[in-house]
């Protein structure tokens, strides 16, 4: 299950979210929205929004096959830490929607990415950053749809404006903006150690998004209470929610 180009990982992502739907698995949600955010990219290269689109469709090929790995990885025992985590946590019922949309962003974002950036092997990383910041804006675009889908689904979710913020503020302030930027700078580490250097680098990132991911499936406390009230009437239909964030039309 690896892909050799951008067509190649939507078809991927396609099997994938097939599987969660007929095992219930809610690990879909996830699925479903990266393959809305991979989808986007790939109009974007193909629109030349990318200064150079070959790297970009490089890039996101080796990044989904990362994830696509750890898939495989996870049913034979053997992932890691991080995705052990988003995997083993898909199984429960305890989580809201929400909750399982950042357990796969936290170990494919704070982990894979950073080490897809480095392994592209640039001269001058720098190169890279504008191709790499245009991606935040199409990811942007997605974010209404994605609150509203939430939404529908978790009518409730409106009590975490107590705690932390908005769902789309949610996610961009720990889901995308801030895990993006960690992963540049995990990226220009990398970039700059050797191979053993780089082994036990990754290995220590991967321990700390484990531990990230174990906050986000069990916050405790204020968060904790206010997740418990919103999943109590949240829909159950895991299906439908796949279905339902697989097929929106992102604005344009």
């Amino acid at each position: 299950m690896i892909a050799s180009n951008i067509s190649e990982v939507i078809e991927i992502i396609n099997t994938i979210i097939s599987d969660a739907k007929e095992n219930n698995s809610r690990h879909g949600y996830f699925a479903a929205l990266y393959k809305q955010v991979t989808t986007q990219i790939k109009q974007g290269i193909d629109d030349g929004r990318f200064a150079d689109s070959e790297r970009m469709d490089r890039l996101d090929t080796a990044f989904a096959n990362r994830y696509f790995e750890a898939y495989k990885q996870f049913k034979q025992g053997q992932a890691s830490k991080s995705w052990c985590v988003a995997f083993r946590y898909s199984k429960s019922q305890e989580l809201i929607i929400l909750q399982h949309l950042l357990l796969g962003i936290n170990a494919h974002i704070n982990l894979d990415l950073g080490i897809a950036v480095a392994e592209l092997n640039l001269e001058d990383l720098d190169t890279f950053k504008d191709d790499y910041d245009q991606i935040n804006n199409i990811l942007e675009s997605l974010l209404d749809n994605i609150q509203k889908i939430v939404g529908r689904f978790s009518p409730l979710l409106i009590f975490l404006d107590k705690i932390g913020g908005t769902v789309d503020e949610t996610l961009v302030n720990f889901g995308i903006e801030r895990a993006r930027r960690d992963a540049w700078d995990f990226a220009e580490l990398l970039s700059q150690q050797n191979q053993k250097e780089r082994a036990r680098t990754i290995r220590n990132m991967d321990r700390r998004t484990a531990m990230l991911g174990r906050l986000i499936a069990e916050p405790g406390g204020p968060l904790g209470k206010a997740i418990d009230v919103i999943r109590f009437q949240e829909g159950q239909e895991v299906a439908e929610i796949i279905d339902a964030l697989e097929q929106f039309q992102p604005e344009p």
